[in-house]
């Protein structure tokens, strides 16, 4: 789970300096799509069809997003308007350049953030067999971790089976297996402790030269060292909040299916798109409120119909 955590990370921030905060988000919310495959894939697990139909709009919000934000290049235009090309052919050569430049870049941050996106699907599948305590039921069906079981009576009682038939042997197997597995706050300690020790070789390879003994310019002759502009107070935070997130998501991992926890984590990414959108002044074109439209139909479609075995 601590590499599922580096790994994912590092190719997410990897994606979001190569591509905006809402496109990287926006492909990130196919968690729930790719959980779903993972189990049917993996573990053969039948889903019903109302799954697969409630996800249709949730993967035509994205798609629509992530095209919406693809022609929006703002160097690309600076690049046409420069004034110190020194002729029109000069000028479509730098343009041509830097259009292929950006599309590149623009290309290569949505396949870190897929491969992102893959990772993580694959972390909350794994990490729900290691929250979620043992029984016999769920090694038996997979599915039972992946997706809420219908509420007819038939399931009720094939869930909760009478409490005078084997009482005692199931209570003392479930138990003995509880024990075998570390709580939530021991494991998200281990995932810390392996995400530090897997940041660390390349901090020391990459960063730490420059940022303790490297200098920036203040002013024409004066020069300051980059240790005195570290931000203290926003790493802080920024590891507080993250530990604080990361606790809540196992507990609540824990409570729901996977599929339906990867359903309430993309209300995260809904937030963290309209929340950019705002920050960055931008005003929502008509693209991308039908994106948000087709994302929001999902996820009542889900929740309404696809959300039960």
């Amino acid at each position: 789970m601590g590499t599922f955590q580096f790994i994912g990370k590092l190719l997410s921030l990897a994606a979001t300096s190569l591509c905006p905060v809402a496109t990287v988000s926006s492909i990130r919310a196919l968690g729930p799509l790719l959980t779903v495959m993972g189990y049917r894939i993996y573990y053969k697990v039948r889903f019903p069809s109302y799954t697969y139909l409630s996800l249709i709009p949730l993967v035509l919000g994205v798609v629509i997003i992530v095209v919406s934000q693809s022609g929006d290049k703002d160097s690309t235009r600076g690049a046409i308007s420069d004034p110190q090309l020194s002729s029109q052919e000069d000028g479509e050569k730098t343009m041509l350049r830097v259009m292929l430049l950006e599309k590149s870049d623009y290309l290569k941050g949505i396949a870190f953030a897929f491969a992102s996106a893959v990772i993580f699907a694959g972390q909350s599948i794994y990490a729900k067999n290691v929250v979620t305590p043992s029984s016999y039921s769920a090694a038996r069906d997979p599915g039972s971790l992946a997706i809420s079981r219908g509420s007819s009576v038939n399931s009720d009682v094939e869930k909760y089976p009478s409490p005078s038939e084997h009482l005692k042997p199931e209570r003392t197997g479930d138990y003995e297996i509880a024990l075998d597995k570390p709580d939530k706050l021991t494991t998200l300690i281990y995932c810390a402790t392996y995400g530090m020790l897997y940041s660390i070789p390349a901090f020391i390879t990459y960063e730490s030269y420059e940022l303790f003994f490297g200098v920036r310019k203040v002013s024409e002759s004066t020069f300051a060292p980059n240790y005195g502009y570290i931000p203290w107070t926003m790493l802080v935070l920024n590891g507080i909040s993250h530990f604080s997130q990361s606790l809540l998501a196992f507990h609540i991992l824990a409570l729901l299916p996977t599929v339906t926890y990867s359903i309430a984590a993309m209300m995260k990414r809904i937030v963290i798109i309209s929340v950019s959108m705002i920050i960055t002044g931008k005003r929502l074109s008509l693209l991308e409120i039908t994106g948000l439209v087709h994302v929001a139909i999902g996820l009542y479609c889900y929740d309404r119909w696809g959300s039960e075995r």
